[in-house]
């Protein structure tokens, strides 16, 4: 995940969301989590203060 223009706080939050939304994905194997992790849901919401690289 890589922030950028994104205050402390701010930023804090769209790390927590995005790591729950991994631990969802991949420890309780949760289709949702994992599509939401493939769209870019959370780039939308931070305003591009976030980019999530992919494979």
């Amino acid at each position: 995940m890589i922030l950028s223009g994104a205050d402390q706080k701010a930023s804090f939050d769209y790390i927590k969301m995005a790591s729950l939304d991994f631990w969802d994905a991949y420890l309780k194997d949760e289709g949702k989590a994992k599509e939401y992790l493939k769209s870019d849901v959370l780039v939308t919401y931070s305003r591009s203060a976030v980019k999530l690289p992919r494979k």
